[in-house]
């Protein structure tokens, strides 16, 4: 197993980049922990750091984790191993702990490599529900470089040139309970649910000549950074740390300094119920002493006439849509006792034109029964029951919400009192299918239930989703219904309204915009091999 250890880029004034590399050479068997012990003086007490690890397995290294963050406190007692493993979750409520997903500057630039033009001017995006960045290259000066690509076509410029690498990060958070720090952010209690942190960060800046000899001839000559924040929707959206006037203006060689390359700024949301923040992060080139407003770069997705494959085409600057609104899930009381407790989750920034997917894994211990079943109607739907109508009709079936498939029509979530146009409730009328087909499946009895795929919370529910025909709404009976574990059954039901919490899933249709401009309730479905992460 090997582990690295890296400054939190959320804390910069303590540095950036890489700690600490470990192996672990010790054989372990699947399913057991292992560890690593950092050496001493590599950690300072204070310190903010993440961490992350892979296995090695018959030569072959295994897919990193993703980053954890976590704070250094020095004890007297000796440091404690580095603790990762692929041991089963013990949660029965919910498969997992909520991750933000961050991604530092590094990650970023190391997507847009991967990516199929990774020298072109439009930049490279990658949005998570709590996390996006946004990297390129930027330059400017004699380059010639190939129109189509970005890639220079030569190593010198004719005269003078600057090149830089380009990296903007994104986080926003969740809430707890009210007056409680957001989800893990017990190191930073002013953190608040409507917080957005953003920062610029600039590295390989170069000034090069005609030679190809790098020179410190320009290093006198300002770059400006600079974020445009707007609220919108009943919001404002305010900068409450960071450079003044919301901008940084210094000498290329000030940039160039190691540990000076990197800006930062928090906003945050002000507002009743919900709001937007759209920010728009710049860049300003120094290109002579005299020439005070020259064209940014922007820096968030836009793509004009070229088109990059699978990239949407437009103008796509970073959003975060924030809520005051307490989101809950139930989960049994302890020791036996009749009810739940809810916990909940109060408000938060999600990032629009990030896809919400809930992840179910078809070997967990608590849920696979119902983890299967989906995986089943994904991959053969005509197999599923029922496979007749109500009038003996065969049944043409093609489910949404399936993550792993191009298109991806999403499932949306629907309001508990929504009415069919007809009248009814939808819950009667998704109660009416299932008491008509349910007692009739395989598996019927004691201990089971009747699982449903679409989840019985959509709008593509059985007996929801429909048309209406002489004034009646008829269902259209694209649905798969099947007999699981009641135990299996109501763990998968507690986890689908945690993900519902924890990212933000509202029953509003409204679209949002962005680039996939989807509406408000719409999320996805994906089925892992293998158990929950521990």
């Amino acid at each position: 197993m090997t582990v690295e250890v890296e400054h939190d880029p959320a804390a910069p004034g303590q540095g950036s980049g890489a700690i600490w590399t470990g192996t672990s050479t010790t054989a372990v068997p699947s399913g057991n922990y292992t560890g690593v012990a950092i050496p001493s003086g590599k950690l300072t007490n204070g310190w903010k750091v993440r961490w992350r690890a892979r296995a090695t397995a018959a030569g072959v290294n295994g897919a990193w984790t993703t980053w954890h963050a976590l704070t250094i406190a020095v004890s007297s007692v000796a440091p404690a191993a580095v603790r990762t493993g692929v041991a089963l979750t013990s949660d029965p409520n919910t498969s997992g702990p909520f991750d933000y997903q961050r991604m530092s500057p590094a990650d970023c630039n190391a997507e847009r490599r991967k990516s199929p033009r990774p020298w072109h001017g439009f930049g490279w995006t990658v949005l998570r529900p709590y996390t996006g960045c946004y990297s390129r290259i930027a330059g400017w000066g004699d380059w010639e470089v190939d129109q189509l690509t970005g890639i220079p076509t030569s190593e010198c410029p004719k005269s003078e040139g600057v090149r830089m690498t380009v990296n903007v990060i994104m986080y926003t958070n969740l809430g707890t309970k009210k007056g409680e720090p957001v989800v893990h952010g017990e190191n930073d209690r002013e953190l608040q649910a409507w917080d957005i942190s953003i920062w610029i960060d600039i590295t390989e800046l170069i000034v090069m000549d005609s030679n190809c000899n790098q020179t410190n001839m320009l290093d006198g000559r300002n770059i400006t950074v600079r974020v445009e924040a707007v609220g919108s929707d009943n919001a404002d959206c305010n900068q409450i740390k960071g450079p003044a006037g919301g901008k940084r203006v210094a000498p290329i060689g000030d940039f160039k300094r190691s540990g000076n390359g990197r800006t930062a700024w928090i906003f945050r949301s002000e507002g009743t119920r919900w709001g937007n923040c759209t920010l728009r992060p710049k860049l300003y080139p120094g290109v002579s002493v005299d020439f005070l407003d020259p064209e940014p770069f922007k820096l968030w997705h836009h793509l004009g006439t070229e088109q990059i494959p699978t990239r949407p085409k437009g103008d796509f600057p970073f959003v975060a849509r924030c809520d005051s609104i307490r989101l809950s899930y139930p989960v049994p009381k302890a020791n036996g006792q009749p009810g739940n407790d809810w916990i909940g989750y109060s408000g938060g920034c999600r990032i629009l034109g990030a896809d919400r997917v809930y992840t179910m894994y078809a070997d967990d211990p608590f849920r696979s029964e119902v983890a299967r079943h989906i995986r089943d109607a994904f991959q053969n739907p005509q197999a599923t029951d029922p496979k007749l109508d109500r009038n003996g009709n065969p049944i043409t079936k093609s489910f949404p919400g399936n993550y792993d498939v191009i298109p991806r029509p999403p499932l949306t979530r629907r309001a508990r009192n929504g009415r069919a146009p007809d009248g009814p409730l939808l819950n009667s009328k998704n109660r009416t299918q299932m008491t008509w087909y349910c007692p009739n499946l395989p598996g019927a009895g004691p201990g089971k239930q009747c699982d449903e795929c679409p989840f019985a919370s959509t709008n593509q529910a059985i007996g929801v989703e429909g048309q209406l025909i002489n004034n009646v709404w008829t269902p259209t009976f694209n649905a798969s219904l099947r007999q699981v574990s009641t135990d299996h059954n109501q763990a998968a039901g507690r986890d689908l309204a945690a993900f519902y919490a924890r990212y933000r899933v509202f029953t509003s249709g409204q679209l949002e915009g962005g680039a996939g401009n989807w509406p408000s309730n719409a999320f996805w479905v994906r089925i892992r091999n293998g158990a929950p992460p521990s």
